[in-house]
């Protein structure tokens, strides 16, 4: 439910987007057993990440916290 909600925005907002799962032991894999959950990944420069090296452009930090409140809007209505 989460992630066809971050897909639906990227795609009304044209913006470039991959569905991905994530084989790490995050947070949300435990929420998700207590309300619905997904997350949302931003590029990082050489897909480095978990890393001193790891870097975001802050227009792809930007395009993130922008589909990040969308998502959050929809969700609060």
């Amino acid at each position: 439910e989460i992630s066809e909600l971050l897909t639906n925005i990227c795609l009304n907002k044209g913006i470039k987007h991959r569905i991905m799962n994530s084989g790490a032991g995050h947070d949300a894999m435990h929420m998700a057993m207590l309300v619905p959950t997904g997350m949302l990944f931003i590029p990082c420069r050489g897909g480095i990440s978990h890393n001193p090296a790891e870097y975001s452009s802050p227009e792809e930090i930007a395009t993130g916290i922008e589909v990040l409140a969308e998502a959050v809007y929809r969700l609060a209505k």
